[in-house]
């Protein structure tokens, strides 16, 4: 007889519901009550494990670095497919999060912990695209970055665009539990646009396409631009036939 599973415990419930709910609702929307109420127990039993709100989300900060670790880990190889599903991976995760990127500016002055915990995130994942960007130059088929630039700065640029590509996200798609796979292409087709001009055309063209392939968006884009050329052929159209009419 196949073992029975084990019910969750009562924190990683605790974990479960807030997550869920804040990510619906907002931190700030979310009461101890209205977590008590989503599991099914009293708010002193929610009490009994965490003692306020800034209290669950240190206690979620270690599932978003454990599920981060995997993909920091990782040799940064510089095998397309690979980097593709490493990104998408963590673009992932940060959207499972998203609450938290969302209202950094809200809920990190309610408790020094919260901030500190970010920045000793951020950093990881900064100092990892950067050390893929110094490698890539390294074995030549990336170009130096010139100063004031550096490939710090690239890393943090594209860190930016994938923070502001959650909130756009979040507000275009607030009822959105899973980022389709057309938004996913989109936000790496922004970090690639960002350091295009250190790869040769070669490269930047050879990865869009298998981009393209590997989250199977071809056809999603293409019929996406479609309109566009039919506007666009009729405009040269009629720009043909005022022409032709002087």
């Amino acid at each position: 007889m196949a073992a029975t599973p084990a019910k969750p415990l009562m924190v990683d419930r605790i974990l479960d519901a807030s997550l869920k709910l804040f990510n619906e609702q907002g931190f700030h929307r979310v009461a101890m009550m209205r977590i008590a109420i989503h599991i099914g127990t009293s708010p002193s039993h929610i009490a009994y494990h965490f003692k306020s709100k800034s209290d669950i989300l240190l206690a979620l900060f270690p599932r978003l670095e454990a599920a981060l670790q995997e993909v920091m880990e990782l040799d940064p190889s510089h095998a397309v497919p690979e980097s593709i599903e490493r990104n998408r991976y963590v673009l992932e995760t940060l959207w499972n999060y998203r609450f938290f990127f969302i209202e950094l500016p809200q809920i990190a002055p309610v408790d020094e912990r919260v901030f500190a915990s970010h920045l000793k995130l951020e950093k990881r994942i900064l100092g990892m695209m950067q050390h893929s960007f110094d490698l890539r130059i390294e074995e030549g088929t990336m170009s130096p970055v010139p100063p004031p630039n550096s490939t710090e700065l690239l890393a943090k640029t594209i860190w930016i665009t994938w923070i502001d590509w959650i909130r756009r996200q979040q507000l275009n798609h607030p009822d959105q539990r899973t980022p389709s796979t057309i938004s996913i292409y989109e936000a790496m087709l922004h970090a690639y646009c960002i350091v295009q001009p250190y790869f040769s055309q070669e490269f930047v063209d050879d990865i869009l396409t298998r981009i393209e392939d590997r989250l199977q968006v071809r056809a999603v884009a293409r019929s996406k631009a479609a309109p566009k050329s039919r506007v666009a052929g009729k405009s040269r159209s009629r720009r043909s036939s005022r022409v032709a009419r002087t």
